[in-house]
């Protein structure tokens, strides 16, 4: 049971104040980090056993932190109150929770990357040149529930997983997933971790959508065969889609 409170708490804090978190909860679960100032902060790395990366984003829309005093909970729904001016910041608080959460349970099947300013371009994850063998890219960054965004760069096994899984395929835009993926030549995909009207004071985040998503990763089964292949990327439109 996982409580509404400690994702509430994520998004009251800036962006420098979120990444001073995930170091103490890093080094709380006895792993060692590395970072680049104001670009990324990457964890559970292993050269010699090759393993999906998950990614996510410490930064909010222009910096719109809400307080909690603007924030309200209406069946385990979380929005702002209506005369915030701010933004929720699910988008993207709810993939790092998530990663949070998947470290303090001590998960090891999964190398972690939290990007500074994704927001304002993509930046942390232009400068992440770190390839230690990863197998996939899973982004934590999409709006909606029960889909995942495809970019570039696609791989039919990879995306049959998740379809598998009673995912459907969508075509995504821009991530940091999408960045990382391009530089190692392996493929990505954007899990929906269940935000919606990002970028808008309307915001809202349906918390068990949030931890639907964070259950399916500890998955035994999807997480060794993540770790078993490498999904290079294909040059041709997968006709699975």
């Amino acid at each position: 049971m996982y409580s509404l409170e400690s994702l509430i708490s994520l998004l009251t804090m800036s962006q420098d104040e979120l990444a001073c978190k995930v170091k103490k909860t890093i080094l709380k679960s006895k792993w060692s980090y590395t970072s680049a100032n104001n670009a990324y902060i990457y964890a559970n790395f292993d050269p010699n056993k090759p393993k999906p990366v998950l990614v996510s984003h410490l930064d909010v829309y222009k910096d719109k932190v809400p307080s909690k005093r603007e924030i309200i909970v209406i069946n385990e729904i979380i929005a702002l109150k209506p005369e915030s001016k701010k933004v929720l910041g699910g988008d993207d608080r709810c993939g790092v929770w998530i990663m949070i959460k998947l470290i303090e349970e001590g998960y090891t099947d999964f190398a972690y990357l939290f990007c500074y300013d994704e927001e304002k371009g993509c930046c942390g994850s232009r400068q992440f040149n770190l390839d230690d063998g990863f197998t996939c890219v899973i982004g934590l960054d999409r709006r909606g529930t029960g889909e995942f965004a495809f970019y570039k760069g696609h791989n039919r096994a990879f995306y049959k997983l998740f379809i598998d899984l009673g995912l459907a395929p969508v075509e995504g835009s821009r991530s940091d997933c999408a960045i990382v993926s391009d530089k190692m030549g392996i493929a990505s995909i954007n899990l929906a971790i269940g935000f919606y009207q990002e970028h808008t004071s309307d915001e809202y985040i349906v918390f068990p959508q949030t931890v639907k998503v964070l259950n399916l990763l500890k998955n035994k089964s999807l997480t060794e065969k993540l770790s078993n292949n490498f999904f290079f990327t294909e040059s041709s439109f997968p006709d699975i889609l």
